[in-house]
């Protein structure tokens, strides 16, 4: 008798959307093994998943000048990647894609806080069930204002302070990893302790608004 596909838990890292990863707080937590050797009926008796997305400004620039030259939020993106990933081929080891529950604690609830709201809450988030773990992310809501500031800064902070709008981005892309990276860093750095500079924002497209709304 072929047995039946396992459930399968799609674990979310988190790390204030600044650093770690799946690797991290390892072993026992972030390699599933907990949740493996509990499983019931039998240890093994799902399939857990975790996975890595872009971190800072890498993954969360964001505010109307990153809408109308990028991809704000790719770091969402990046998670529903893997998102369908699942959905394509976990059925191949055996996982049920019928039934995943996405996991997340703190940037890892709060993203799914907005996968739960993509598109106005009209886009399949491509799992099941979710469990949110101390869900915590920067309320950013002014756009074209603190959110467009903070963009600013990075760009100037990597050696782009010259250009405005669209052209930041061009400059961006063009910038050396090492210049990337320290902006990043310093970034982070000039922020009020226990805030972030960048995180989940209203997109007007794929996050339409806050998830509290």
């Amino acid at each position: 008798k072929k047995p039946s596909p396992l459930p399968v838990a799609f674990w979310i890292p988190g790390g204030a959307y600044l650093f770690g990863s799946k690797e991290s707080l390892q072993p026992f937590f972030y390699d599933g093994s907990s949740l493996l050797t509990q499983s019931v009926p039998n240890p093994g008796s799902m399939i857990f998943v975790s996975i890595n997305y872009r971190l800072g400004t890498y993954g969360w620039l964001a505010g109307t000048l990153m809408e109308n030259a990028a991809v704000p939020n790719v770091g969402l993106h990046d998670q529903r990647a893997a998102l369908q990933w699942v959905k394509d081929y976990i059925g191949l080891v055996g996982g049920d894609p019928k039934r995943v529950t996405a996991m997340g604690e703190s940037a890892g609830a709060g993203s799914i806080m907005h996968h739960l709201v993509a598109e106005g809450g009209k886009l399949d988030p491509m799992f099941h069930r979710a469990i949110l773990q101390s869900p915590a992310y920067q309320m950013a809501w002014d756009r074209n204002g603190t959110v467009d500031s903070i963009f600013n800064k990075f760009g100037g902070l990597a050696g782009c302070g010259s250009a405005s709008g669209k052209a930041v981005v061009d400059c961006l892309r063009k910038a050396s990893p090492d210049a990337l990276a320290k902006a990043n860093a310093a970034l982070q750095a000039s922020q009020t302790p226990g805030t972030f500079a960048v995180g989940p924002t209203p997109d007007g497209k794929f996050i339409r608004q806050m998830p509290l709304l």
